[in-house]
């Protein structure tokens, strides 16, 4: 997961997410979709339902993760130590509506990070995702039904060290989702935090983001 310098000058730092459910601290999970929408892999989440993200940055201008913001959202971060580059955060899918079938939504995620020589650089991600109505008691999401579980989501943020400063880093859109050997996870494998009682996402068509590509 660590970052790279490559040929032509660019500096890279790799961001990894996990996303778990707050109630039964088990992995969201993701299904195949192929070429059929703007991006071959859609995460499945449940509206109104509470997620913990766990955030881990690294690279070779030792980044320091700043912030995250999911559907215009800044959500707080709680870190799990000195050097700020793993951190978790909470957000409630309680602003989006179930997506139609035959449809996709997509969730832009914004890190911020900033590297050893002070500077602040951010990316947006556009994430496809599928809305699914919350489940009535007693009864499973269909989220939670169908799918593999995440393991994490893997992105890459990159910028042109030899180049005029910008706070604006590229946002590789070729990006990776793994799958989680086993579904079995726990809230409490990760760090103590408050989880606030509300954390908005907000959703947006399945389309290409103008200022970030979407996968292929």
């Amino acid at each position: 997961m660590a970052s790279r310098r490559s040929t032509h000058g660019d500096t890279k730092t790799s961001v990894a997410i996990s996303i778990l459910s707050k109630e039964t601290g088990l992995p969201v999970n993701f299904k195949h979709d192929g070429a059929r929408f703007a991006q071959p892999q859609t995460l499945k989440i449940t509206e109104g339902e509470t997620y913990v993200l766990g955030i881990a940055v690294s690279g070779d201008a030792s980044p320091q993760l700043v912030g995250i913001e999911v559907g215009y959202t800044r959500l707080k971060l709680e870190y799990s130590g000195a050097r700020k580059h793993e951190a978790t955060a909470a957000w409630t899918a309680d602003c989006v509506r179930p997506t139609r079938d035959g449809h996709r939504d997509e969730v832009l995620v914004a890190v911020t990070i900033r590297t050893s020589d002070g500077a602040s650089r951010s990316a947006i991600f556009p994430l496809q995702v599928k809305v699914y109505a919350a489940s009535r008691h007693g009864t499973v999401s269909r989220a939670h039904a169908s799918g593999e579980p995440l393991g994490k989501l893997h992105l890459q943020m990159e910028w042109e060290d030899a180049g005029p400063y910008s706070p604006i880093a590229r946002a590789d859109a070729r990006f990776k989702f793994s799958r989680r050997s086993s579904s079995r996870a726990s809230t409490e494998s990760l760090p103590g935090m408050p989880i606030p009682a509300s954390a908005g996402i907000s959703s947006r068509p399945g389309r290409q983001a103008n200022d970030v590509a979407s996968a292929a």
